[in-house]
């Protein structure tokens, strides 16, 4: 029993240059940023090439990648706060780590955010590049949520749940990758509790191998 509120509308989708800055709404997807980014000769969000998701929640999460984070491009946000108030939160007020930020529990509606000047060869090598690096690493081109896991201080997720020996197990439509053992592959028809199944697997390997607890880098909604 909840309330689902998806920003649908096209003022959420909306996207224009400002010098050096962007403006862009929150439901706007990653990889039409990037492209409007190439097509500008703006530089700075290459390393996004690939993650699945919307700037709003991209912003919300600090979503990152290559030791690279969208959190140092943001120089402002607009959104609601948990009482409907429209508020402006500008770089000071900001505070992201990783994978997370101050933002988590509001609503943003749009952002701006300030890139460097470049070619626009060269940034579209560098997104190919990025693209090609995933492809090589990390999954098959399935769907995906992207990383299930935070890294945590000892290790990589991944090479964690790899040396559990987990690397193709599977349940329903779900699978972990043989490519990237962080990353749950949508091979048929999977759903939550495929899922989530194979989230709660992975957490209890590396406890009983690592003594290492897991923290999800997606959001799970119960």
């Amino acid at each position: 029993n909840a309330l689902v509120i998806r920003l649908a509308g096209s003022f959420f989708k909306h996207i224009y240059r400002d010098g050096r800055f962007l403006e862009c709404g929150a439901a706007l997807k990653l990889n039409r940023l990037l492209a409007y980014a190439e097509d500008n000769a703006l530089t700075g969000l290459e390393f996004l090439a690939g993650i699945p998701g919307t700037v709003g929640g991209a912003i919300a999460g600090n979503a990152g990648a290559w030791g690279k984070a969208i959190g140092d491009r943001v120089e402002e946000v607009r959104l609601l706060d948990m009482k409907g108030k429209p508020r402006i939160f500008v770089r000071g007020e900001l505070k992201f780590s990783y994978r997370s930020s101050n933002l988590d529990k509001c609503v943003i509606v749009s952002a701006r955010l300030k890139l460097g000047k470049g070619e626009k060869g060269a940034i579209g090598s560098r997104i190919k590049g990025y693209l090609l690096r995933r492809s090589e690493t990390q999954g098959s081109g399935l769907p995906n949520a992207g990383c299930v896991f935070k890294n945590p201080a000892k290790g990589p997720a991944g090479k964690l749940i790899d040396a559990c020996g987990l690397k193709g197990a599977c349940r329903g439509g779900a699978v972990i990758s043989n490519k990237h053992a962080n990353f749950i592959l949508n091979r048929e028809k999977a759903d939550s509790g495929d899922v989530l199944f194979l989230m709660d697997l992975m957490r209890r390997r590396v406890w009983q191998k690592f003594k290492i607890r897991l923290k999800p880098e997606i959001k799970i909604w119960k």
